[in-house]
């Protein structure tokens, strides 16, 4: 599924909402991954980097008081040069809002099974799309052992702060889930796929093989 304009998310998200006997349980009922795919990124025709970009929903009870929040971004490893990278990109928006405004977190981060990016050094700046912020994270053991979780398919958690000294927030990614529909009973029903994942860790293999022929040469 490609990402849903913010119009077409709030009509997704309310309609499954209205088919609900139960505002608690159809709050429920949205949240999860919405869509992982994978892109190749390239300039001027050249592979440069391995893209999953995310779209989901979760309930934020640290800033939101529960509400449904729309959740969107990409993440991203890069090869600039001889020199690796791991970004993140991530852009919030609350599902049940009429203005649909999108905003950008403090501070967000990607944890895995066996590694975090969570205390790496980084640089941060804003999207060119509006309300997003992209953080990219020096490469130490355990935010490469992120990239080596992300290549075995194990799924990631994102966490985020909105203000500088606020609590994290946190939700988790179904790397597996290419797209959802709603049924006719208004429950999400999730497509599921490797093909996410495999495009990652195929891009990523072509990467790692120009990178050891550069470093030959």
């Amino acid at each position: 599924m490609k990402l849903k304009a913010p119009e077409l998310w709030f009509s997704f998200l309310t309609a499954i909402c209205l088919s609900s006997n139960s505002l608690a349980a159809s709050m429920a009922d949205i949240t999860g991954t919405y869509s992982v795919r994978f892109e190749p990124v390239s300039s001027a025709g050249k592979l440069e980097g391995c893209s999953l970009i995310y779209t989901a929903v979760m309930l934020d009870y640290v800033y939101q008081n529960g509400a449904p929040v729309m959740v969107g971004g990409n993440i991203t490893y890069h090869q600039n040069g001889n020199q690796p990278g791991l970004a993140l990109k991530l852009g919030l928006s609350n599902a049940l809002s009429s203005d649909q405004r999108v905003e950008p977190p403090h501070y967000a981060f990607i944890r895995t099974k066996n590694g975090t990016t969570a205390g790496a050094q980084f640089v941060t700046y804003d999207s060119d799309i509006r309300g997003y912020r992209v953080f990219v994270y020096q490469l130490t053991e355990k935010s490469t052992n992120v990239i080596g979780d992300l290549l075995g398919g194990l799924n990631p958690t994102i966490g985020f702060n909105r203000t500088p000294t606020g609590v994290d927030a946190t939700f988790p990614l179904d790397l597996s889930v290419e797209d959802v529909a709603a049924s006719k009973n208004g429950q999400p029903q999730r497509k599921h796929s490797n093909a996410a994942t495999e495009g990652f860790a195929n891009c990523f293999a072509e990467l790692a093989s120009s990178l050891q022929t550069k470093k030959r040469q």
